[in-house]
């Protein structure tokens, strides 16, 4: 077999496998494949060599799996994307930042181990301000997706520091068993050291969020302070809580969906400000 025979050969297998059209790499995949030929020679013939053969594609094919590091996507303005199950749609139409969630569970929450909901988020060190304009169709559908939960949209900002310490302040509706539609105004939520912890206020079934809420995180030293505006001018205090976080942060926007209904939600006005 010449070697011009097996040179077609590792190609046509090492494309077919994945498509490499990066820059850069093609000088590195020449000197891959004319590297093996002494090698080749050196297998004799016939079963050797087509253990040879088979062995080289494998590695051609895991190759890739070690040497590439995904980066995720980052939306000028905005930070980060993140979406763990990669079913999300995410993206910025006139500065405005759009994501749909199908109707499939996406959440944030250690009590049901769910923590795949979609996040946009970019970081910042210690004391800062940021706030957003939340608009969009929170009407769950009546079918839930979450274990022992009702069907919930929830949409607002995001302090993170990892997937066991965080903040969540959102606009948020669920239906009930009853039939009523019911949310907190707004939803403030904590998950410290995996533990949940409740500084929701009082839920309520009465029409309390309008077309677009506004809400604010406050970091000041010790203390962060949550806030609600409908009209991006006049705020009102949710509540005001330990900083228990590292100086180094992330924050941002999520969505939430546990209903079987997809579920879009419109972030505007986004400003994020270093104290």
């Amino acid at each position: 077999m010449s070697r011009r025979y097996v040179m077609v050969l590792l190609r046509k297998d090492y494309h077919a496998r994945e498509n490499f059209n990066h820059k850069g790499r093609k000088a590195h995949k020449e000197k891959t494949l004319c590297s093996l030929w002494p090698l080749w020679c050196s297998f004799g013939c016939g079963q050797s060599r087509v253990t040879l053969l088979l062995l080289i594609s494998v590695c051609l094919l895991i190759t890739p799996i070690f040497s590439q590091t995904k980066k995720s996507p980052n939306l000028k303005g905005w930070g980060d994307v993140t979406d763990p199950d990669g079913d999300c749609k995410i993206q910025i139409k006139k500065s405005k930042l759009l994501i749909t969630v199908p109707g499939t569970l996406h959440d944030l929450n250690p009590r049901n181990n769910k923590i795949n909901a979609p996040l946009v988020l970019q970081e910042i060190e210690g004391d800062f301000s940021v706030q957003v304009k939340i608009s969009g169709d929170f009407q769950p559908g009546e079918k839930s997706t979450a274990p022992n939960s009702p069907p919930f949209n929830g949409a607002g900002l995001l302090l993170w520091q990892d997937d066991k310490n965080y903040l969540r302040l959102e606009r948020n509706v669920w239906f009930g068993s009853d039939g009523k539609y019911t949310c907190h105004p707004p939803l403030f939520e904590q998950c410290r050291n995996g533990e949940y912890t409740n500084h929701n206020p009082t839920t309520t079934t009465e029409p309390f969020f309008k077309r677009s809420t506004c809400l604010r995180f406050e970091r000041r030293g010790e203390k962060i302070t949550a806030a609600l505006s409908h009209d991006g001018k006049i705020w009102t205090t949710v509540k005001e809580i330990a900083a228990e976080y590292s100086p180094k942060v992330k924050v941002g926007v999520d969505a939430i969906n546990t209903s079987a209904k997809p579920f879009t939600v419109e972030f505007a006005e986004f400003k994020l400000l270093k104290s």
